[in-house]
């Protein structure tokens, strides 16, 4: 039966009986016809009701026309429903197979952060309820940085937050987002990382306080010494100058190492004020500076400065980090190289840029260049006076400016060091 046109003999049936009764003059008789089509209608009607709210139940009728078009159009969506929720059982299934046994906290969460499910290590970690199952995230986890992190919905970096519950408990959440409105919750404990990492500092820290005073009475020797160098023999000559070069190289270091141990400390953090400031005039001080060592060297530096603009950061913060940046070009690149500053936007940021013509580095090194003590050239380095740190108090003290830092380069052809700050910020 073609259930896309009307039933034509139900519609034969009404007009001969509509003309029958017409004929015969007996209006009751339509009457009847008409309330028994009504109620065949209300029927169908009723049992396609049925099938929508019990679709495992098979009609209770044979239909006909229009609502046999409904109850073939409804079938296939309660197929394709079972099919599909079928599918998603199976997915499910697997899904908490994979993660039952998994070496970490795992939550599933809803779109209220809402906890829909979680494996067993779970609670290890997490406050020691009886059952997750519908609680919120902020329930299990009440804290103003997490409060903060989800209210954001950015989700590209992980956040890192202290247990409340349990102290000295340092945990990073990393949210991926899935399909549905569900959000897929890994939890990992990086309290031993996050320790050793301050242990590390705070060493680094100690030593650098402790040979700062052995050093200070190592200079006041050297320096007179130095400043009288004529009255002793050559090989005691060469004593001293060594004695106050090395002591120099040490002093720097250490002074380094205090400046980036403040800028990792978080109270530092904390204490740094922003305020407009005139980089026209900031970089041309650094740039005077920086050729008093290129002088040596036959360095050439150009600048190239948009005196319109200004930045909305910490001026002794900036001042630090193109400083590094323009010793880090002439220390690291061989004589008589070009060295080009740039002041300007770059698409909807403000970029501070240094470039040089050097040897270039190797891609291998780019993503490392930031880290403490890491040198290219480890020779090279200790000859020219780099300590391994210019670049890693650079990254810190762009960090605490709100900007981003990027290291592009090419062996033979140069390197280009960009600091990006936001435009909105400025």
């Amino acid at each position: 039966m073609n259930t896309n046109q009307p039933d034509v003999r139900l519609v034969g049936i009404i007009l001969a009986c509509s003309f029958a009764a017409y004929y015969f003059e007996q209006i009751l008789i339509l009457l009847v016809i008409i309330i028994a089509i009504l109620m065949w209608h209300y029927y169908q009607i009723y049992a396609i009701h049925r099938l929508l709210y019990q679709s495992d139940k098979k009609p209770l009728i044979l239909f006909y026309g229009l609502f046999a078009e409904i109850y073939l159009r409804i079938n296939q969506y309660y197929l394709y429903w079972k099919h599909y929720r079928h599918s998603r059982r199976r997915i499910y299934s697997r899904f908490q197979q994979s993660f039952k046994y998994f070496p970490n906290p795992v939550l599933l969460l809803d779109k209220q952060w809402q906890v829909k499910w979680y494996n067993p290590i779970s609670k290890k970690i997490l406050a020691n309820e009886t059952q997750y199952h519908g609680q919120s995230l902020l329930t299990l986890i009440p804290h103003p940085v997490l409060t903060e992190y989800l209210r954001e919905k950015n989700f590209s970096k992980p956040v890192v937050i202290e247990l409340p519950h349990k102290q000295q408990i340092i945990i990073e959440l990393q949210f991926v987002s899935l399909i549905n409105d569900e959000t897929l919750l890994i939890i990992s404990d990086i309290t031993d990382k996050t320790n050793l990492s301050r242990s590390q500092k705070d060493f680094i820290t100690n030593v650098s306080h402790e040979l700062k005073t052995p050093l200070t009475v190592l200079m006041g020797f050297a320096e007179p010494m130095l400043s009288e160098i004529g009255q002793f023999d050559p090989q005691w000559q060469y004593a001293i100058k060594t004695i106050h070069q090395q002591t120099q190289k040490m002093q720097q270091l250490i002074d380094e190492l205090l400046v980036l141990s403040r800028l990792e400390s978080q109270d530092a953090v904390e204490k740094i004020e922003l305020q407009s400031i005139d980089m026209k005039l900031l970089i041309e001080q650094a740039v005077d500076d920086a050729k008093l060592i290129a002088a040596n060297t036959g360095h050439q530096i150009e600048v190239d400065i948009d005196e319109q603009l200004t930045l909305h950061a910490n001026p002794v913060l900036i001042r630090l980090l193109v400083d590094n940046l323009l010793r880090n070009a002439i220390k690291h690149t061989p004589e008589s190289c070009h060295i080009w500053i740039y002041w300007d936007k770059c698409g909807s940021a403000l970029c501070f840029i240094v470039k040089d013509n050097g040897e270039g580095i190797a891609p291998r090194h780019l993503s490392r260049l930031t880290e403490r003590f890491y040198r290219v050239d480890s020779s090279r380095n200790r000859n020219n006076g780099g300590t391994g740190l210019g670049l890693s108090i650079v990254k810190h003290a762009l960090k605490h400016c709100n900007g981003e830092f990027e290291i592009q380069s090419e062996v033979g052809r140069g390197s280009e060091f960009i600091c990006r700050f936001n435009l909105l910020d400025n």
